[in-house]
């Protein structure tokens, strides 16, 4: 699945670009769709990895939790942190490029986002709690929102995964009840939100990742068809919940189709399938966009603003023409920047985390050393 999610990081990328240029393409215009297929996968890597531990969860007890959520924070953070502040530093220039685009029919950016530099708005930043408040939900130059949404899910993830491994359909749906109840009963909370990143606005996609996860199991033999159309759809029903808009949004339309073809991908790398397109997504290329996927998706309007503006400014195109040239321009400039973060930041955070672990639990070993039972 690291394809799947350098192809999405490139949706995102190329749907900025369309989006800026003030051009209409179906689809690919709507990078929301994208940070979808993120979601889902999200939620499908969390179980898969859970169970390929063997152990009893992250929710097994507290030592397990604050371990998952210790491997997850130096997952996300070094590289959030410094592209972060990159951002902020160079917010007042990227500003008033910005702004250039409105000219060109772009829609009018939130004028907060390059001009709150206030400790409120950094704290909250820092500590992902920005998430939670419509006000601040989207106000840093960069798409963060889904970094927060992502945060919440961690939190809750080891009691969803312990529910729903032990009560299987039971679970998940009184989990996506829940969270659909919480939508109800806040009507004005979540309609304030300029983008979704509250957590219930996106369990549902969570949730089917979650369910696309029992695809990768080994079913025993007659069982094949009957349970992976079973678990494909519950899966598409998820996504047909309309926690995020009204149910005829062309987002709530295509993204029970994106559900279905992730899981159809899923069936294929399962059975190690060698027809198209699992060779192209296993070619070495594709992997290692994946690989850098979270970078580029951090880093990626950092870079197009200025490059897009500029090249407004120069050329006087718009529409797909300016979308494609800046892409073309950009382009390089976002894989290069992405390898740079994910080689000297993203990499390094995650074996800083893993190393701060080996210590901490020597340090449980000798408060608490074990010693052989007696003869």
């Amino acid at each position: 699945m690291t394809a799947v999610r350098g192809f999405a990081a490139l949706w995102v990328f190329a749907g900025h670009s369309v989006n800026l240029a003030a051009a209409k393409l179906p689809i690919v215009d709507q990078p929301s769709m994208a940070v979808d297929i993120f979601i889902v996968l999200s939620g499908f890597v969390m179980v898969y990895t859970s169970r390929a531990r063997g152990d009893a969860g992250p929710a097994s007890s507290s030592k397990a939790y604050w371990d998952f959520m210790r491997r997850r924070f130096w997952r996300l953070s070094p590289a959030f942190f410094v592209v972060f502040a990159v951002a902020l530093g160079l917010a007042e220039w990227t500003g008033h490029l910005r702004e250039s685009l409105t000219a060109l029919g772009s829609p009018a950016p939130q004028g907060e986002r390059y001009t709150d530099h206030s400790p409120s708005n950094v704290l909250l930043h820092l500590s992902y709690l920005f998430g939670l408040f419509p006000a601040f939900s989207s106000r840093s130059p960069i798409p963060d929102w889904s970094i927060s949404l992502e945060m919440q899910f961690y939190v809750v993830f080891p009691l969803l995964f312990a529910v729903t491994e032990r009560h299987r359909w039971k679970g998940v749906t009184v989990a996506l009840a829940l969270g659909v109840l919480l939508l109800l009963a806040l009507p004005g909370y979540f309609e304030a939100f300029s983008k979704p990143s509250a957590l219930p606005m996106k369990l549902n996609l969570f949730l089917a990742g979650m369910v696309l996860a029992g695809l990768a199991r080994e079913p025993s033999a007659g069982e094949v068809g009957r349970q992976s159309a079973l678990i494909i759809g519950a899966a598409v029903l998820l996504a047909l919940v309309p926690s995020d808009g009204s149910i005829l949004a062309p987002r709530n339309i295509v993204r029970p189709g994106l559900v279905l073809a992730l899981a159809l991908l899923i069936l294929c790398e399962v059975g190690r399938a060698t027809t198209w397109p699992l060779p192209l997504l296993r070619s070495r290329g594709i992997q290692y966009i994946g690989d850098i996927s979270y970078s580029l998706y951090l880093v990626h309007l950092v870079i197009l603003v200025p490059v897009e503006a500029i090249l407004a400014g120069v050329t006087g195109l718009s529409g797909l023409l300016l979308a494609g040239l800046s892409l073309a321009v950009a382009m390089p400039l976002v894989l290069a920047a992405s390898s740079v973060l994910y080689h000297f930041v993203e990499k390094p955070g995650i074996a800083a985390g893993k190393w701060i672990g080996r210590r901490q639990q020597r340090r449980r070993d000798m408060r608490y050393p074990s010693f052989p039972p007696a003869e």
